[in-house]
């Protein structure tokens, strides 16, 4: 639940904090939803990167981030 409170607005105005809302909470949603996905990605990206002489460091922060 989520609770808004702010000084009255016209009806155009409120439908347009209405429209912006929703398209912010749909990104949220998207995120969420595939975070693990991305965690994998990560995983992956810092295993490749470890193999490599210069991706050390690289591979440490995705860890780090990981963690």
């Amino acid at each position: 639940m989520i609770y808004i409170e702010m000084d009255r607005v016209d009806a155009k105005e409120r439908r347009e904090l209405v429209e912006a809302l929703t398209s912010n909470l749909a990104d949220v949603r998207a995120a969420v939803g595939d975070w693990q996905k991305l965690e994998r990605a990560m995983e992956a990206d810092a295993v490749q990167l470890g193999k490599t002489e210069q991706g050390f460091e690289g591979a440490a922060l995705l860890h780090w981030f990981l963690d």
